[in-house]
C-alpha cells in the first residue's frame, strides 16, 4: 500500500531546524540582497512597509503582491535554493516513509518571500490571523 499523504496542515510536533547556520549568507550575497531591498518598491501597509518576491502571496489588506513576479530575482535564488534543500532534508527526516515516494510526495518548497520593513517605534505588525 502507498504511504499516507503528508499532513495538510503544519505539524507543530515535528522537529525544527533551530540551529544557527554560520555563514549561510556570505558577505557578498548579503551586500547584494541589501542592494536589492534598497532598490525595491516597498508598499505602505498597515503599520509597516512590505515587498514580495516569487509567487503572489495575498492576505487581508495585502498590497505587496500586486506587482510580484512569479520568479525570484537572481540575487535571491541561491538563498531560496539553500533554504529549499534544508527544507527537503528536514521534511524527509520527519516523514521518512515518504522519501521512497518522493515523486508522488515532494517536499514542500518555498515559492514566495515577503519582506517587512519597520522604520521605527511607530511601525508595527497589526493583529492578524494566520489561517486565511
Amino acid at each position: 500500500a502507498p504511504p499516507p499523504p503528508p499532513p495538510a496542515t503544519a505539524n507543530h510536533h515535528q522537529k525544527s531546524n533551530d540551529g544557527l547556520l554560520h555563514e549561510f549568507i556570505d558577505e557578498h550575497m548579503s551586500t547584494s540582497i541589501i542592494g536589492l531591498l534598497q532598490a525595491s518598491d516597498f508598499k505602505s501597509e498597515n503599520g509597516r512597509s512590505t515587498v514580495s518576491f516569487g509567487e503572489p502571496y495575498t492576505y487581508t489588506g495585502s498590497k505587496s503582491s500586486r506587482n510580484a513576479t512569479t520568479s525570484f530575482p537572481d540575487v535571491l535564488q541561491p538563498v531560496v535554493d539553500k533554504i529549499n534543500a534544508l527544507q527537503k532534508d528536514l521534511f524527509y527526516s520527519n516523514h521518512p516513509d515518504l522519501k521512497k515516494h518522493e515523486n508522488r510526495h515532494p517536499a514542500p518548497l518555498i515559492n514566495s518571500c515577503l519582506v517587512n520593513r519597520y522604520t521605527g517605534p511607530e511601525s508595527f505588525l497589526p493583529s492578524h490571523s494566520a489561517n486565511e
